[in-house]
């Protein structure tokens, strides 16, 4: 009989500046990379903004910094107040939000161009081609550089 791991299983629920699913904002990722099953993913280390990658699929990536998340991105689903995101129209989105974006930036990929829209006020990134919402990028409070968590 075959049986359905727990990251199979993940809800993604969004909370903003909370959670996505089970993962809350500020926590160890070390918490959640054994019952997961996520591994960190090197070659995508954002030198930038200096977070690392976990990931046990193409479904979801975990981002920390310092050890501790700060932000989930999902490509398959992520609800907010029970409306999946992903795949309905930008305009959609804003009016389940009542709120419009603070910048819309169009960025050009092997895929084929994504218009980025970001919501300062809800630590949310939208990625969208032709309108329609392929990948939300849900941070923390914090913004992964601020929080109470990075000043031990």
């Amino acid at each position: 009989m075959e049986t359905v791991s727990d990251s199979e299983k993940i809800v993604f629920d969004w909370i903003p500046l909370e959670r996505v699913g089970p993962f809350v904002f500020g926590d160890l990722i070390e918490k959640y990379c054994d019952k997961f099953k996520l591994k960190q993913i090197p070659e995508e280390y954002n030198e930038k903004v200096g977070w690392q990658v976990w990931r046990k699929d193409s479904r979801f990536s975990v981002f920390s910094e310092r050890e501790r998340i700060v932000a989930v991105s999902c490509s398959t689903s992520c609800n907010y107040r029970n409306i999946d995101l992903i795949g309905i129209s930008v305009k959609d989105v804003i009016s389940i939000l009542d709120t419009i974006p603070d910048s819309v930036e169009m960025i050009h990929l092997v895929e084929g161009p994504q218009k980025v829209y970001d919501f300062d006020d809800l630590e949310l990134q939208l990625w969208a081609k032709n309108d329609v919402v392929e990948t939300a990028i849900c941070s923390g409070p914090f913004g992964g550089e601020t929080g109470p968590h990075l000043k031990k």
